[in-house]
């Protein structure tokens, strides 16, 4: 539980957990960066129990198995606009802004079966079905996270939470000052020659990781899905901060204050919410990827039921609100 001013560390993820594809390089991955992080969800998915990340697959596919799962699993984003009914989208039209966003989703939809048609191979067209390729593209768009990741790089993030590289510089700084004082101030100690090339040696070794880790991925960028991380809400204030630590091989998950909203649940009693910041995103791309709306939740007083129900009664009831909201945001 959260409990101080400061922000606390609260999740540690190792990197061998994570599903990470290289983003923004000039190479056919780095362009099309969700096509491979979204095979790879689909290869765990497929793997079931034998997965290191069966537990996350299985709550992206809500309980259900990859098997079972007909055409595909259920929507991870339900009110994202490609969900949207015809119907329901003619209430956007209203808008000149929401006219434009019918465009981008129609455009993305042509896009996603591009990739499915010209990058994947004979073998994975076998395998995963465009249905289910879809899902998957789906869930990357409403869950990756995109940064870079080189030792002591701050980075803001294109497209999603401040994420953080840091080393463990402490013991590299201790070793260059022992090692500088036994250089430098040589004493009768006939090993001083051997800690100072060793110090010097610790010191180095950030550098020398990190000139690895760079060679291995163009300027460090890459986009990743963080099981359990990912799964928090968004809320742009909320002052959360993911780190990766390179010589631990770990993601970080540290909140602030901001982080951890108290709201009253539907029956009346009080929970505590746990919300990370996703970055600055426009009305437009919450809609066509995620299905909400900045600090606008729509409630079971408005829909008689719970708006996690999957209930296509429910749906229409809170897509039409996420419509008319957003008509009166963006006229």
């Amino acid at each position: 539980e959260y409990v101080g001013g400061e922000t606390e560390n609260i999740i540690k993820l190792p990197a061998s957990l994570v599903l990470r594809a290289k983003f923004g390089s000039d190479d056919d991955e780095g362009k099309n960066w969700d096509t491979y992080l979204s095979l790879k969800l689909l290869k765990e998915c497929q793997k079931g129990e034998r997965s290191d990340i069966y537990g996350y697959c299985s709550l992206l596919m809500k309980g259900e198995t990859y098997e079972s799962s007909t055409p595909c699993p259920p929507s991870t984003a339900p009110d994202a606009l490609r969900n949207w009914t015809p119907d329901q989208k003619k209430l956007l039209e209203s808008s000149s802004i929401g006219q434009r966003l019918l465009t981008a989703e129609t455009n993305q939809q042509q896009k996603w079966s591009q990739k499915y048609d010209t990058i994947l191979s004979k073998e994975e067209k076998a395998m995963f079905s465009k249905d289910q390729f879809f899902w998957a593209m789906e869930a990357v768009h409403s869950r990756a996270f995109k940064g870079s990741f080189g030792l002591l790089k701050n980075n803001n993030g294109d497209d999603g939470i401040s994420l953080k590289a840091i080393g463990s510089i402490a013991p590299p700084i201790l070793a260059a000052i022992v090692g500088s004082k036994a250089l430098l101030n040589p004493s009768t100690n006939p090993n001083d020659d051997k800690i100072a090339i060793g110090c010097g040696i610790i010191a180095t070794l950030p550098l020398l990781f990190n000139t690895i880790f760079s060679n291995d991925e163009k300027d460090n960028s890459s986009a990743v899905m963080l099981p359990l991380i990912d799964s928090a809400n968004h809320m742009e204030k909320a002052d959360s901060v993911i780190e990766f630590d390179p010589l631990k091989d770990i993601f970080t998950l540290s909140v602030g204050s901001k982080c951890l909203v108290k709201e009253k649940t539907e029956n009346g009693n009080e929970k505590t919410q746990l919300y990370v910041s996703y970055g600055e995103k426009k009305d437009t791309e919450l809609l066509l990827n995620y299905g909400f709306l900045n600090d606008f939740v729509v409630g079971s007083e408005k829909t008689g039921k719970s708006a996690n129900e999957a209930d296509d009664t429910v749906r229409d009831r809170v897509r039409r609100y996420l419509a008319e909201e957003f008509v009166r945001r963006n006229p």
